[in-house]
């Protein structure tokens, strides 16, 4: 976290000197304190008339620098969190898209983690400073008072102050413990929402219920014994704390009879011993808690700084004219899925991959695609190893229409478009062309119309017409479809597939529509079995 204190360091440098400025005003409160009682002793008017007009004065400023500290440490914090939140959300889209961790981990990261992150270290790393400053500058106020007296009082805190240390490290370990416990059941709880109609369907309800609360059971154990450290340590802390604040009244009682110190002098040390002893007994829990989250933080800057920029892979930029496949093979789990694979695709053809289910067909457009690396061979653009090639070079020149549709929540023309800018000419050309016209005027606000989580309130043939608008508005010159038509009725499925095979792009197809007019638009059919090319010919 020290590079994000480090990009805001005015800001924390400001909040700094203002915990310093309430630091101070806390000190000049016990002497005006001390001036309020020496006054009401002298019992002179005057003096007292001055001592409210001190003290209102005193509190206004006060108030304004506990207002003003909100505010700094406010914006302190949404900076910092600002900064965290992107790099991280950056580091999950620069990571390779074979990368295929459960994305309930990162959306526990991303809403647990870093929120802890923000409560229990950047929160209390503020609350440490206050109470740093408060401690240090009442303690040289102290002296100022009476140093004899402040000797003996920083003495007893310092031997009061022990225990409560020898137990914050069990209370880090503990905190440790419940974060990792935490984001266990947050990945239970985002895999069984996830997998919610697979769990009703199969019966097993009973049985996620147990794991769930066995679980939840646990979290709750781990939290409590956190919650049972504090009480340990606040009990010592506050034994310590009314201990300390006894024997300085003791003490100072002694100092008045006799006749060290006035009864205003009494006043101001009690007050300036309770500024730093609360603070003091404060300050451990509040280093255990930051401490406590060492785990996550380093959970977190690893990733981004593992992800922190793009490869050095090339940016390959020249137009794909054949993509060359030499002796490629490809295992699964240590299954062998394409064997020893030799094929030109050459820019402007077409070809369709036919086979049995789980041939191979899927797998080689994935390879193709640089969805996975670890593959024996060679794959070439343009004679150039697709393992030296950054990958997003090639997704801006091909296009993939996927069995499976991932719909945005948000308006259907983002959801078509991907966000970026088009002519609404050519928008509204690409949907009548794939047949979505339909589904734009039964919307409320057409195109503009919110679509829900995942496409809920959309059909399965309508989510594959958007994967085939986005698609055909990319207009680009290679197109990869894996069963792309599937969810689609046989006419709607046969006038897409038409007019994608009647463009100039080289297309890659599997598909399980097979009308002789569709395969005759095809240069080449390839037949796949057990991850082989076996056969090819139009």
């Amino acid at each position: 976290m020290r590079r994000y204190l480090k990009r805001n360091k005015w800001h924390f440098f400001l909040a700094g000197f203002i915990c310093l400025l309430s630091a101070l005003a806390t000190l000049f409160l016990a002497y005006v304190m001390k001036y309020i009682m020496d006054v009401a002793i002298s019992k002179d008017l005057k003096l007292f008339y001055r001592a409210i007009i001190l003290s209102l004065l005193l509190i206004i400023i006060y108030v304004l620098l506990v207002y003003l500290k909100g505010i700094v440490n406010a914006v302190f914090l949404k900076k910092v969190m600002v900064m965290l939140r992107s790099d991280y959300f950056k580091a999950l889209m620069n990571r390779n898209i074979f990368d295929n961790s459960n994305p309930s981990k990162y959306i526990s990261v991303f809403n647990n983690d870093i929120s802890l992150l923000e409560k229990n270290y950047l929160e209390n790393l503020l609350l440490i400073i206050s109470d740093l400053f408060l401690i240090v500058i009442c303690t040289i106020g102290l002296f100022l008072t009476n140093f004899k007296l402040a000797l003996i009082v920083v003495l007893i805190n310092i031997l009061s102050i022990i225990i409560p240390v020898i137990f914050s490290k069990q209370l880090s370990l503990k905190q440790e413990k419940y974060t990792k416990v935490l984001n266990e059941l947050n990945i239970k709880f985002k895999d069984y929402l996830m997998g919610f109609e697979l769990i009703k369907a199969n019966n097993v309800i009973n049985k996620i219920k147990t794991i769930f609360n066995t679980k939840e059971i646990e979290h709750e154990n781990s939290k409590q014994k956190v919650r049972f450290e504090e009480a340990k340590i606040n009990a010592l802390s506050s034994l310590s704390s009314i201990g300390t604040n006894i024997i300085t009244i003791l003490l100072c009682i002694y100092f008045v009879i006799t006749g060290r110190i006035t009864i205003g002098t009494v006043v101001a040390i009690n007050n300036l011993v309770n500024n730093i002893t609360n603070p003091l007994n404060r300050l451990f829990v509040e280093i255990a808690t930051v401490k406590g989250t060492r785990i996550v933080e380093q959970k977190i800057i690893s990733f981004i700084d593992l992800h922190h920029c793009c490869n050095n892979d090339i940016n390959y930029k020249e137009p794909i004219n054949k993509i060359q496949l030499e002796k490629v093979s490809f295992k699964y789990s240590n299954k062998l899925i394409l064997n020893q694979i030799d094929y030109c695709f050459k820019k402007g053809k077409k070809y369709i991959l036919v086979g049995n289910s789980g041939c191979g067909k899927t797998t080689l457009l994935k390879l193709i695609l640089m969805y996975f690396n670890n593959y024996e061979g060679e794959i070439l653009y343009n004679n150039k190893n697709a393992k030296d090639i950054d990958p997003t070079s090639i997704f801006d020149q091909i296009a993939f229409i996927n069995q499976e549709t991932f719909i945005f929540n948000d308006t259907l023309k983002n959801n078509i478009c991907l966000f970026q800018d088009y002519d609404s000419k050519q928008i509204n050309e690409i949907i009548n062309k794939t047949g979505l016209n339909q589904l734009v005027a039964s919307l409320p606000e057409g195109l503009n119309s919110k679509i829900k989580e995942n496409g809920a309130n959309l059909s399965g043939g309508q989510k594959q017409k958007i994967a085939i608008a986005r698609a055909l508005l990319k207009q680009k010159e290679i197109i990869f479809i894996d069963e792309g038509t599937s969810n689609l009725d046989n006419l709607s499925a046969y006038e897409i597939e038409k007019i994608i095979l009647d463009s100039k792009a080289m297309i890659i197809s599997i598909t399980h529509h097979l009308k002789k007019e569709l395969l005759e638009k095809y240069d080449e059919i390839l037949v796949l079995d057990q991850g082989k090319i076996i056969e090819s010919g139009s």
